[in-house]
């Protein structure tokens, strides 16, 4: 037996972790831009600024493609892992496995709710 979960309690979850990983790499490409990294601070926040309108538009998108966070989380996974490599690259220490983690934390979550998903239609 599964913990019940409101629709609209998990569709703010799904929100948040838009916002969270949006707001986290907008921050990430505006560092970028400081250091005079021109290119990752644009691709950065192109897609920093993606996410956030993705949060903003979560409900509408749904509507038209149901699997729209699916495809979002693993998107934003893929930063974050990119995001891990680049600070390994900068010999950071501890900071891209916060990163890595955080990537695996969003693939898991997109495979979670696909399974999800592909089940309540499954059962229907």
């Amino acid at each position: 037996m599964g913990i019940v979960v409101s629709k609209k309690s998990k569709e703010r979850a799904q929100t948040f972790g838009h916002i969270l990983a949006g707001t986290v790499v907008l921050l990430h490409g505006l560092e970028e831009f400081e250091k005079h990294e021109l290119t990752f601070g644009i691709i950065y926040t192109v897609f920093g600024t993606a996410f956030l309108a993705l949060a903003l538009l979560h409900r509408r998108l749904e509507e038209r493609i149901p699997e729209i966070s699916v495809y979002f989380f693993v998107i934003e996974g893929i930063v974050l892992f990119i995001t891990g490599f680049k600070y390994l690259h900068e010999h950071k220490i501890y900071l891209p496995y916060a990163y890595f983690a955080a990537g695996l934390m969003y693939i898991v979550l997109s495979y979670v709710f696909h399974r999800k998903k592909y089940a309540g239609k499954k059962e229907s």
